[in-house]
């Protein structure tokens, strides 16, 4: 039976000719028959507000929404909703109420994809087919109409009874599943606090069969496994954030590569007569983040990778052995280290540009000694090369003295 043909079809109302069709099923036919267009206009709320008994039938009782994205586009929808609802709140009546149903209206017409009303229209039609042989006409009455109410463009799901219980339901696991995920990322966290194994931990995010082991609930919670891939990005962008100001010491590269970014910087000022007093701030920035990424391609070759490689194992042996949770992070930058080019990688970036932080008046006395003993003809003559090369580094220290970029 197509929906479209459902009261087209058989010269009996509603295609209830059969012999074999219930005598409730006839004459729940007659009765709209007997009415005309008006059935539905008069017993519209009724039916659609009433419909939620439907969800007893074999039909709807396992049908659910997506649980993960019930529970973002819920969180999205009440955000929206939020001041409203808290002002209905305060009202008196029912005011509260209705603002939710306004609120669950938006939510239900994101969840009814196409795919969701293709098979709840497959099992509304099962149902009608199954309850035409039954005595249970009031059933059968709301299944008939909603075939037709449901299809029709300007009618929201979100009013249908049916699929307001097929909501609620949904949301109600997705807030269990979430207390459950919460009680088991807090058994995680707990682990870490009390000394769990940080090498263990760190590789988790990375490996599925790890977190297995971790707990078995894991395997049958991929949402949890992306949380804790999420967790810990966020865990590595507040370290990396520590390194670019300073704040975390690894001593990665040596004091003539930090120079060679202020060199570049140096002879571009020279060569473009750049006015550090007046020059554009964000422009300075850019250029100069660029010249430390041209360091760190110039320095990172495979031995020199290796050899960085060797000393960030040592350094976050020691901090594990002292139960520091930076070791667990500082495992994952090492083994994240060759995903991306060297000059990309934000955790060699704000090694880097930590270094050249703590570095402070030692830059511009480093930088002061070797210019004094440069030798004529280099890039910079013997008179403007010290004072503006140190004009350029307390620049610098001024432009970049927050920490990385965003």
């Amino acid at each position: 039976m197509k929906h479209g043909k459902l009261r087209r079809a058989s010269p009996h109302p509603l295609g209830f000719g059969g012999r074999n069709v219930s005598p409730s099923a006839r004459a729940i036919g007659e009765r709209i028959a007997r009415a005309g267009p008006g059935y539905i206009k008069h017993n519209f709320v009724r039916i659609m507000r009433d419909c939620h008994i439907l969800r007893e039938e074999p039909e709807f009782r396992d049908l659910l929404f997506d649980i993960e994205k019930t529970a973002k586009v819920s969180l999205s929808a009440l955000n929206r909703y939020k001041q409203r609802l808290e002002k209905a709140a305060e009202a008196k009546g029912d005011r509260l109420q209705q603002v939710y149903d306004e609120a669950r209206i938006e939510a239900i017409d994101k969840l009814t994809t196409r795919e969701f009303r293709r098979d709840f229209f497959r099992r509304l039609d099962r149902c009608v087919e199954r309850l035409k042989y039954g005595n249970d006409a009031k059933k059968l009455e709301m299944a008939l109409f909603l075939m037709s109410l449901l299809q029709a463009k300007d009618v929201p799901w979100g009013l249908c009874g049916l699929i307001t219980t097929i909501y609620e339901i949904t949301r109600e696991r997705a807030v269990q599943q979430a207390e459950e995920d919460l009680e088991l990322f807090g058994e995680f966290l707990e682990a870490a606090e009390k000394g769990f194994d940080f090498e263990a931990l760190a590789t988790m995010a990375h490996d599925p069969k790890r977190i297995a082991d971790f707990s078995k609930k894991l395997e049958a919670k991929p949402g949890l496994h992306e949380r804790l891939q999420l967790e810990t990005r966020r865990l590595l962008q507040d370290f990396e954030a520590n390194l670019g100001r300073g704040e975390v010491e690894l001593d990665l590269f040596t004091e003539e590569e930090l120079l060679r970014s202020f060199q570049y910087m140096a002879e571009h000022v020279q060569a473009e007569e750049v006015d550090l007093a007046a020059a554009d701030p964000k422009r300075l920035s850019k250029k100069f983040f660029g010249f430390i990424q041209q360091s760190i391609r110039e320095t990172m070759t495979p031995e020199r990778a290796a050899q960085m490689k060797a000393h960030l194992e040592q350094v976050s042996k020691k901090w594990l052995a002292a139960r520091n949770p930076q070791g667990a992070l500082l495992q994952i930058e090492i083994s994240n280290l060759d995903d991306t080019e060297h000059s990309q990688n934000p955790f060699l970036y704000a090694a880097y540009l930590g270094q050249v932080h703590k570095m402070g008046e030692t830059v511009s006395m480093t930088l002061a000694a070797k210019e004094s003993a440069a030798p004529a003809g280099s890039t910079m003559d013997a008179k403007t090369a010290p004072r503006s090369r140190r004009g350029l580094t307390d620049r610098m220290r001024d432009l970049f003295g927050k920490g990385c970029p965003n």
